[in-house]
């Protein structure tokens, strides 16, 4: 029983001590705080939605988008793409940071905008639509942890004139 022991306790060590190559992420979550010109000035509102990543660098979701009072919010679906060659070229031009943690890409969405009537409450429905290019770095050497920044422009009417920018800042979770 002794040797079993040290014999389980000798396969266990091997098996942890081993470099396993870190897992692909297949579905992304993220909610970030954005800000947008609405029909009387700027609002903050949240972004949130699901991301399915076949590859490493393209990606599928949808999103969603709610104004913070309410009258506006946003289903869209579409696609993400990451630029590999940028963090390649980052890495390999500075020795302190590590370029393969950045993920630098665009993304896009087209979906349905609903806007509600403050006098009414009619709600309206619009095709809109979000452009944006991105920029996240991983916290972790695994990419589950992201910090980022998506800086593009959006397309609701009813709620906004044209293409209004848009910002958004914050954590996503990928698994």
């Amino acid at each position: 029983m002794r040797k079993f022991l040290i014999s389980f306790a000798l396969l266990t060590a091997a098996c942890f001590a081993q470099n396993a190559p870190i897992p692909t992420k297949t579905f992304s979550f993220n909610a970030a705080p954005i800000s947008l010109p609405g029909a009387r000035g700027t609002f903050v509102g949240t972004d949130a939605g699901v991301e399915f990543t076949p590859t490493q660098n393209f990606g599928i979701g949808e999103t969603n988008i709610l104004s913070s009072d309410g009258k506006m919010s946003f289903f869209g679906g579409g696609a993400s793409y990451n630029v590999a060659v940028l963090s390649k070229y980052i890495n390999n031009k500075t020795p302190i940071i590590s370029g393969f943690r950045f993920r630098i890409g665009a993304r896009a969405f087209v979906g349905v905008d609903r806007v509600k009537d403050p006098v009414s409450a009619v709600v309206a429905q619009h095709w809109g639509a979000v452009a944006q290019g991105t920029l996240n770095y991983s916290m972790d050497s695994g990419g589950t942890w992201q910090m980022g920044a998506n800086v593009g422009a959006a397309r609701f009417p009813g709620y906004s004139k044209g293409w209004s920018p848009v910002i958004e800042l914050g954590p996503s979770f990928h698994f």
